[in-house]
């Protein structure tokens, strides 16, 4: 980046790297790759969400995420 970028500041820009990388390898993206769905927490969010809109069914999680257009698995993987 620094051939790139000579006046990036690295210091600041490693530590953001650093910061960042906890909100993208987190515990889930970890076991099932990164872009997968925690099914559990998909379908606690989507009842939280009906209820607070007053909807009058709750959306299945599947029917709100699919992995389909993800690549494989594998190639995901932290």
């Amino acid at each position: 980046m620094l051939k790139r970028e000579p006046t990036i500041n690295v210091t600041a820009e490693l530590r953001r790297l650093k910061a960042l990388v906890q909100f993208v390898a987190t515990p889930n993206a970890r076991k099932n790759g990164l872009g997968e769905a925690d099914r559990a927490r998909l379908q606690r969010q989507s009842e939280d969400v009906a209820k607070a809109f007053g909807l009058d069914r709750v959306p299945d999680a599947e029917q709100i995420f699919t992995p389909a257009f993800l690549p494989p698995r594998g190639e995901r993987m932290l």
